[in-house]
């Protein structure tokens, strides 16, 4: 508790001296983890989307330090839909361990419904991310084969949850997004 306390001020501090926008983010995403981890514990979709906000916040993070923040807004939001996506996958896998104890989405809807709207999320992130090339912020034809290639893991990462082979999926998801 103490070491992560002594981390939060240091994260906080360095971000000040970088300039008021990183400042700005590390209070907001530190607040966040920690409002998440004192009071919304138990309700693990709130949590998944601190993790996911938290992540696309640091795209956004260089961004302040670059000071070019319509690109990197582009690839925030498509950052955050793949995590949402990935942080459902995890709650479908963590299931059994998280019943009586947390409430997750798979314990509100049906797995069908978890389904469908994994996919949607899968092709809203695909599908923000090629707004960059399709509104000429990245002109770059590799651009579109790392996004071409990012679009098929996640397709797969889609068939191995399908599958309900979670884990498979989970680990596709993250090897998405790196290609992205």
């Amino acid at each position: 508790f103490a070491a992560s306390i002594m981390l939060f001020v240091l994260g906080i501090l360095l971000a000040f001296f970088t300039n008021q926008s990183a400042f700005l983010i590390a209070i907001i995403v530190s607040l966040m983890l920690v409002i998440y981890s004192a009071a919304m514990q138990n309700h693990k979709y709130f949590g998944n989307i601190v993790v996911a906000a938290g992540t696309a916040l640091t795209i956004v993070f260089g961004a302040a330090i670059a000071g070019e923040y319509l690109w990197a807004s582009i690839f925030a939001v498509s950052a955050f839909l793949a995590n949402i996506a990935r942080e459902i996958t995890k709650d479908l896998q963590d299931l059994e361990k998280d019943r009586g104890t947390k409430r997750t989405l798979p314990m509100i809807l049906s797995f069908e419904w978890i389904s469908r709207i994994v996919f949607l999320i899968y092709v809203a992130a695909i599908t923000v991310a090629g707004t960059a090339w399709s509104g000429g912020i990245v002109g770059s034809g590799l651009f579109l084969f790392f996004l071409l290639a990012a679009a098929i893991v996640f397709f797969v990462a889609w068939e191995k949850f399908t599958e309900k082979d979670f884990a498979a999926s989970q680990k596709l998801s993250k090897y998405g997004m790196i290609v992205a």
